[in-house]
Formats: structure tokens, C-alpha cells, sequence
């Protein structure tokens, strides 16, 4: 999955959204995920809609790191 990342916003554009379901858990009001990025897997919530050029926008914003 392609993805861009600016700081803890992950924003990633899902190519042909009507043969994925995944993306769908995260409409109208959102729910948590836990997202596995090269660095570390992080969790944080997400958010989805339908976007222009037949895509699905899902945008995650990571839960602060832990510093204990």
C-alpha cells in the first residue's frame, strides 16, 4: 500500500475502492487501527472517505509516542 506520512498524519489513497472492504471500517465516524510502518507499528485513528479519480482516501492520525 502507498502512503504518505507528514509527522504523525498517514494519509493513503486506495486504488479501486470497490473491490476492497477494508477501507469501509473506517467511515462516518472512524475507528482505531494499529498500523505497521517501517520504523515501528503504531496505533492511532483513522477516518476514510471516497476521493476524486476513483480512489479512497484513509487518513490516520497516530497516537503520541509513549515515552516510558
Amino acid at each position: 500500500m502507498l502512503y504518505s506520512r507528514h509527522g504523525d498524519d498517514v494519509t493513503s489513497e486506495v486504488a479501486s475502492p470497490d473491490s476492497k472492504k477494508w477501507w469501509r471500517n473506517f467511515l462516518d465516524d472512524g475507528a482505531p487501527i494499529t498500523v505497521h510502518l517501517p520504523d515501528a507499528t503504531r496505533t492511532g485513528y483513522a477516518t476514510s472517505r471516497r476521493g476524486n479519480h476513483g480512489y479512497a482516501i484513509v487518513h490516520v492520525a497516530l497516537d503520541p509516542l509513549s515515552t516510558s
